[in-house]
C-alpha cells in the first residue's frame, strides 16, 4: 500500500533535477553595478515547483554535494582568492595575539 508521502522514483528525479538546476544557475553570472548569479532566482523556481518540503529536501542535495566535495561551488579563481583572504586573516590574527 501507497501513501501519499511516500517517496517515489519520480519525486526523487524531480528533487535531483531541482538541485542540478540549482547548480547550474550558480554559474550563470549576470554583469551589473554588483554582479549576481541566478542561483537565488533557482532557489526560489525549485521551491515553487516542489512545494516547500521537497524544495527544501532539493536545496539541502545541493548543500551536500558541496559538502562531499562538489567543486562547483566557486571558480578556481575564487577559492584562490578566498585562500589568500584567509592567510592575511590568519597573519593578522596571529600579529595581534604574539
Amino acid at each position: 500500500m501507497v501513501t501519499k508521502k511516500s517517496l517515489s522514483a519520480l519525486k526523487m528525479a524531480y528533487i535531483s533535477l531541482g538541485a542540478v538546476l540549482i547548480a547550474l544557475c550558480s554559474w550563470i553570472s549576470v554583469p551589473a553595478t554588483v554582479p549576481f548569479t541566478l542561483q537565488t532566482f533557482a532557489v526560489l523556481l525549485v521551491c515553487d515547483l516542489l512545494g516547500g518540503r521537497w524544495g527544501l529536501v532539493s536545496v539541502l542535495l545541493y548543500l551536500l554535494l558541496g559538502a562531499v566535495g562538489y567543486r562547483g561551488f566557486v571558480s578556481v579563481e575564487m577559492a584562490r582568492t578566498d585562500l589568500d583572504t584567509v592567510k592575511r586573516t590568519l597573519d593578522y590574527v596571529a600579529e595581534v595575539f604574539q
